[in-house]
């Protein structure tokens, strides 16, 4: 649920960011609007489907040079600490399907390692082993939602590409504030995919917290984040 064409709004989902509360915020805003049915597959001048993880240069490359101008553009940050361990406890629910054959990345397999593993032993299989498996098979399903949040919003030579990036951490406000920028009053409501958990540093030994401070170097050098 990315594009919303009454809105002229771009959301650009990145995992375990609240992103569930707010592509449902917009869905109701855009069929309020629109007065037709939202559904969560769009499709930008009729050429590629946008997803609901689709990254803006994914919808770049659907939308074109002559539509992209036209809408506003956000995404939606977290603390990578945070959001690794979030990953973590989300991956420990009971909630993917045998559908896929894959590699470690797939929903199956990720999550069977999330419930054997301890945090410290997943965090160096997913992120530093799965750097180095065979990256042939990118067009199977799902795409690697491990990868730096960054990969979300700024293209292959690390430019941004949306207009304005909110943070997990003060949504309330950076919501409010972007609602007056495009003209439609928004807010936070109880994060529909939230994981209840203590707070992430209990997590962390070392190691761990310089591997995943590697893996989300350019989003700590945008957004500043630390430990």
């Amino acid at each position: 649920m990315s594009v919303f064409p009454s809105l002229r709004v771009i959301f650009v989902h990145v995992p375990k960011t609240a992103g569930e509360s707010i592509s449902n915020q917009l869905r109701t805003i855009e069929e309020n609007r629109s007065g037709k049915r939202y559904f969560p597959m769009r499709r930008l001048c009729n050429r590629f489907p946008v997803l609901k993880h689709s990254t803006m240069p994914e919808i770049a490359a659907a939308a074109g040079r002559w539509t992209l101008p036209l809408f506003t553009k956000f995404t939606v940050v977290r603390n990578p600490w945070d959001q690794v361990v979030s990953f973590y406890e989300h991956l420990r629910k009971p909630l993917y399907q045998d559908r896929y054959q894959g590699k470690l990345l797939h929903p199956q397999n990720a999550c069977r390692a999330a419930m054997e593993l301890t945090f410290c032993d997943w965090v160096q299989k997913i992120y530093v082993e799965h750097q180095h498996q065979d990256e042939s098979d990118t067009d199977q399903h799902p795409k690697d939602y491990f990868q730096c949040q960054t990969a979300w919003f700024c293209n292959g030579q690390g430019k941004v590409m949306v207009n304005h990036i909110l943070k997990f951490e003060s949504l309330k406000s950076d919501l409010k504030a972007l609602g007056k920028a495009i003209g439609q009053p928004l807010s936070l409501s109880v994060h529909d995919n939230a994981s209840q958990r203590s707070c992430y540093q209990d997590y962390y030994d070392q190691q761990t917290e310089e591997i995943v401070a590697k893996h989300s170097r350019r989003l700590i050098e945008i957004a500043g984040y630390q430990f």
